[in-house]
Parts: structure tokens; C-alpha cells; sequence
């Protein structure tokens, strides 16, 4: 059938700052629930921790056709490759 989750192919695009509104909406959309219920959520501590650590050389852009869905972070040294995290929008989760 077509539009379901297997007919849609996913890419990745680099991330750029132009992303960080996108990515902090994100981060609360993926995250608050599990922040929340372990320090409290504070929308101007959590951006302010956000921004700290947000290094878009360090991201990519998960996309479905043209639609931003989330991103995936890997951070790379000398000796190892390390994945920092994939997060997918609520609605783009649990699709196989």
C-alpha cells in the first residue's frame, strides 16, 4: 500500500545551525517526558543546556521524502565512533 512506512525512503542531510529550532523541538518532544519525571522540566534551563551542547557538525538530519522527522548524532575521535543518539519524532516512531 502505498504511504506506508516501508514505501518511504528515509535519507540523512547534514545538520546545520539553521536545524537548532528544530532539534530542540525535538529533544522536548523526544525527551521532556523522561527529564521531567527525573529533574523537572524548565524550558529556559533545558534550551540553555541545549545550546551548550548542540554541535551540528556533529548531527545529521533523519528525512522522509522532504520531511525533517529527526536526527541522528555520532561523534567521532582518533579512536572511536560513538553514537550519541537517533531520535525520531513521536509520530515517526515504532514504524519498523
Amino acid at each position: 500500500m502505498s504511504g506506508e512506512p516501508s514505501d518511504l525512503a528515509w535519507t540523512l542531510r547534514p545538520a546545520t545551525h539553521a536545524d537548532r529550532d528544530f532539534a530542540f523541538e525535538l529533544n522536548r518532544a523526544t525527551m521532556k517526558e523522561y527529564v521531567e519525571a527525573t529533574w523537572g522540566w524548565d524550558d529556559a534551563e533545558q534550551e540553555a543546556l541545549f545550546d551548550e551542547s548542540f554541535d551540528p557538525s556533529d548531527c545529521e538530519i533523519i528525512r522522509i521524502g522532504s520531511t525533517d522527522i529527526g536526527l541522528l548524532a555520532v561523534e567521532e575521535s582518533a579512536d572511536e565512533i560513538y553514537l550519541a543518539g537517533i531520535y525520531l519524532l513521536p509520530e515517526w516512531q515504532s514504524r519498523g
